[in-house]
């Protein structure tokens, strides 16, 4: 997720993940950028199927094509993931 028109800026403060079950465990990493890769990554969690939350993210700022992601890995096959960010959007 990330901002809508060129003129946002988003000021994350923090990231939470679940999934709507934990009969298997799923790892979560969270992403701020254009992609989803390494150079990108800010943080990860064990719990991604339990839930768990991160403010590894306070110090990013988001911009247009930019995006904060979470990839989720393992897990219970057709679960229902959840990300949510709170934070502050300037227009």
């Amino acid at each position: 997720m990330g901002p809508l028109s060129a003129r946002e800026v988003w000021s994350p403060q923090n990231t939470s993940v679940s999934v709507s079950s934990n009969t298997l465990e799923a790892q979560c990493k969270i992403y701020v950028g254009d992609t989803p890769l390494q150079r990108n990554f800010v943080d990860g969690t064990f719990s991604g199927s339990s839930g768990d939350r991160s403010s590894a993210v306070a110090n990013s700022i988001v911009k247009s094509g930019q995006y904060i992601w979470a990839v989720w890995t393992g897990g219970d096959a057709l679960s229902t993931a959840t990300l949510l960010v709170t934070g502050t959007k300037a227009i």
